[in-house]
C-alpha cells in the first residue's frame, strides 16, 4: 500500500433468510462491491472474501465478509457517518434485500504479523478467550506465546496473521476475541497443518491452546476478491486502531 499504515476493518456477512447462496454472491459481488466503493468515502482499499466450507471442519457460521484499509478512526467515523445518513440509505436499502441486518458484526483489528511470506490459500478461524481470561491475557498469550510456537511448529504457514478484535462504535462486539489468518501454498499444506495439530507431536500446540482459548474452531476457507485497492494490502502491516 505505501506510505502509512492504514487501520483495517472487517465486516462479517450472513445473508437474508430466504435469498440463495448464488443470489447473495450476485447482490454482494456485482451490486453491492462497486457501489460501495463508488459511494463509501476513505476506503484505500476494500476486499470481498467469499467463506468457503473446508472439509472436515464443517459449514461456516457466515458467507462472506468485507475487509477495508482506512487512513485511520477518524476516516472510520465519517465513513460511518455517511452510511447512516440520508446519503448513506441506498447503501443500507441495498443490503436489506440480500443481507441478514441482524447477524453483520463490523470491527476493527489490531494485526499481529508472526510470518510474512506471501502465500495462495487463506484459512480463517475465530479465536475465543478461555473463561476466566481476561482480554489483555489472552492477547498478550496469543501473540507473545502461541504465535512464535506455531511459527515455529507449522512450516507449512507463508503467511500467519493474528487479528486482535478492537469494538467500534455504534456497532456490537462480535461473540469471539480474535481471527487466525493462516496462508499457506495449497489445500494440500493446510492438510499437512490439521494433521499435524491432531498428531502426537501437536499435543504441545494443542495444550498451550487450551491455557487461553477456548478450542471450539469455527474454520473455513476465505477466497478474496478485490474490489478497490491492491491485494498486496493483506500482506501490509496495519496501523493499530486507537480510539
Amino acid at each position: 500500500m505505501g506510505g502509512t499504515p492504514a487501520i483495517k476493518v472487517m465486516a462479517l456477512l450472513r445473508r437474508k433468510q430466504g435469498v440463495t447462496r448464488d443470489e447473495f454472491l450476485r447482490q454482494w459481488e456485482d451490486t453491492h462491491g462497486p457501489l460501495l466503493a463508488r459511494r463509501l468515502p476513505g476506503l484505500r482499499t476494500y476486499i470481498q472474501n467469499r467463506a468457503v466450507e473446508l472439509r472436515p471442519h464443517g459449514e461456516p457460521p457466515l458467507d462472506g465478509f468485507d475487509e477495508m484499509w482506512l487512513d485511520d478512526l477518524s476516516a472510520y467515523r465519517r465513513l460511518d457517518a455517511f452510511y447512516r445518513s440520508d446519503a448513506g440509505k441506498v447503501i443500507r436499502d441495498h443490503e436489506d434485500e440480500f443481507l441478514e441486518r441482524g447477524a453483520k458484526l463490523v470491527f476493527a483489528v489490531d494485526q499481529k504479523f508472526i510470518v510474512n511470506r506471501g502465500g495462495a490459500v487463506k484459512v480463517m478461524n475465530y479465536v475465543t478467550r478461555k473463561q476466566g481470561i481476561t482480554r489483555e491475557q489472552f492477547f498478550r498469550h496469543w501473540e507473545e506465546v502461541h504465535g512464535p510456537l506455531s511459527a515455529r511448529m507449522l512450516p507449512w504457514f507463508r503467511t500467519y496473521i493474528q487479528d486482535h478484535i478492537v469494538p467500534l462504535p455504534n456497532e456490537q462486539a462480535p461473540p469471539f476475541d480474535g481471527l487466525d489468518e493462516m496462508w499457506v501454498d495449497d489445500l494440500e499444506s493446510w492438510k499437512a497443518v490439521f494433521d499435524f495439530f491432531q498428531s502426537d507431536a501437536g499435543k504441545v500446540m494443542r495444550d498451550d491452546e487450551a491455557q487461553f482459548s477456548d478450542t471450539n474452531a469455527v474454520i473455513f476457507l476465505a477466497e478474496p476478491r478485490v474490489v478497490l485497492g491492491s491485494a498486496e494490502a493483506q500482506f501490509s502491516p496495519s496501523a493499530p486502531p486507537r480510539h
